[in-house]
């Protein structure tokens, strides 16, 4: 059991610890308004790492317009595409624990700052609500809460800091997900439907 435990603890620190390496290192280059190296950049953001360990990033919308900016201490940002038209911002707030806002190019938009959230596709989020007991799994629209919203109550659910193993939409109204069940974080699968 303990074996367990600490291979999974393990597994994550090192997931994190790899992930989070000095992922973006091409085209540095040194900005003169914001004075710093710019790490990344692309049509619709920034990444430039400023002293001290401090990174700005700057989002941008389809007529380059900046529509937020803002700064973080500790590992670089991290930003990805999700699909064609929606941007992720990854913020690390300490070991499996981040913050997360998405941007929607197409219409000009943000979600809501999201907390180690599990998988996002078809413009839904999935997440655990900790403060829930028993641990709840939530899954809403990004963009808007009253246009989608639904939670699940897993069965005998592992109070570990993240049980959730692994998730996937199979199809937009389908989710499949497996995790750590009981005290002995045996795996369990669950498909959920989200009509």
């Amino acid at each position: 059991m303990r074996k367990i435990v600490t291979s999974f603890i393990i597994f994550i620190v090192l997931f994190i610890a790899i992930a989070g390496r000095n992922y973006y290192t091409k085209n540095i280059s040194y900005d003169t308004d914001i004075n710093g190296q710019i790490v990344e950049e692309d049509k619709y953001f920034k990444i430039i790492k400023r002293a001290d360990a401090e990174y700005y990033y700057i989002i941008y919308n389809n007529d380059k317009k900046i529509v937020k900016e803002g700064s973080h201490y500790g590992p670089s940002p991290v930003i990805n595409y999700i699909d064609n038209g929606t941007i992720e911002i990854l913020l690390q707030a300490g070991t499996n624990m981040f913050y997360c806002t998405y941007y929607d190019i197409n219409n000009d938009r943000f979600s809501d700052q999201y907390e180690s959230p599990i998988i996002c596709e078809y413009e839904k989020i999935v997440y655990i609500d900790y403060n829930k007991n028993p641990f709840t799994l939530v899954v809403k629209n990004i963009y808007e809460t009253n246009k989608f919203l639904k939670e699940f109550i897993l069965e005998d659910i592992s109070l570990a800091v993240s049980p959730i193993i692994k998730a996937e939409f199979l199809d937009e109204n389908t989710l499949n997900i497996v995790y750590m069940s009981g005290q002995e974080f045996k795996e369990k699968a669950v498909m959920l439907n989200l009509n």
